[in-house]
């Protein structure tokens, strides 16, 4: 009798979060419909897709537009993290449970915001050395504080970082065989396209992330592509984590003057 009475159990918590999925807040997109879940006084939109694969022919190119798609598209699970392939001459093994397939990102917003009101935006981005690392971690935290979160993967090691020539030329205008900053612009992109569907204030986006993160924020900084695509920047652990020899000081000393310089133009 446990048995059946702990089956039955199992089989309605299932039937509920199913049914809760369905049920879910609906917003459409760029690209198509897609629907997350509310949890408390947040709504979670997971997996968005804001590239192309970026497998095959789209390897080591710059990010390709999102193909739209028909019907609703779940959005309550985390989509894959990126391939962490790293650097050595034995490096090219991809890790257990991530993908080439991964330029997806996360949104958390206020589920109790009011109609009408543009909310500020903030656009973060993982550290992890350039090798690892993802954006799929809570931003729970953000909306409760009445913060649009947006969280998003990029492409890693050899595969977010090859500046082979012959790729570079193909796209002079990109940073050069930095697709890791070229997915990071196409989903600075996808936020400017999307988020006042979402609630949010395309004109008050704040982009932040510390390691690999906060160097990536002074990178985008200086890429032309991304200009107009924020509006503010926080970047943490970047010029103080490095490594400066006594004789290098000055360039340290010119790194920050050029940081508070660039901080100082975005207000």
């Amino acid at each position: 009798m446990k048995i059946v009475i702990s089956g039955l159990i199992v089989l309605f918590i299932a039937f509920s979060v199913k049914a809760q999925k369905a049920s879910g807040p609906e917003v459409k997109i760029t690209s198509g419909i897609i629907r997350g879940v509310t949890e408390g006084d947040v709504t979670i939109f997971k997996g968005i897709p804001f590239a192309a694969p970026p497998v095959g022919e789209f390897r080591w190119r710059p990010p390709q537009p999102v193909q739209p798609w028909e019907g609703v598209r779940d959005a309550s699970e985390f989509g894959p993290t990126c391939a962490a392939v790293g650097w050595g001459a034995a490096s090219g093994t991809i890790q257990q449970g991530s993908s080439e397939d991964c330029l997806y990102l996360n949104v958390w917003t206020p589920a109790t915001a009011k109609e009408g009101v543009k909310l500020p935006v903030m656009v973060w981005i993982h550290g992890g050395g350039f090798t690892g690392g993802s954006g799929n971690t809570s931003g729970v935290g953000f909306a409760n504080q009445g913060v649009i979160l947006v969280s998003m993967n990029y492409r890693l090691g050899r595969l977010g970082h090859f500046a082979f020539p012959a790729l570079s030329e193909e796209h002079p205008e990109e940073p050069k065989g930095s697709y890791a900053f070229m997915d990071q612009i196409a989903a600075l992109r996808w936020v400017q396209e999307n988020i006042a569907t979402i609630g949010g204030d395309p004109n008050n986006v704040t982009i932040f992330g510390f390691s690999a993160g906060g160097v990536s924020v002074h990178s985008l900084l200086t890429i032309p592509t991304a200009h107009g695509l924020f509006q503010k920047a926080i970047g943490h652990s970047v010029v103080d984590a490095m490594e400066f020899s006594p004789a290098d000081q000055s360039i340290k000393k010119m790194l920050m003057r050029f940081t508070r310089f660039q901080l100082k133009r975005l207000g």
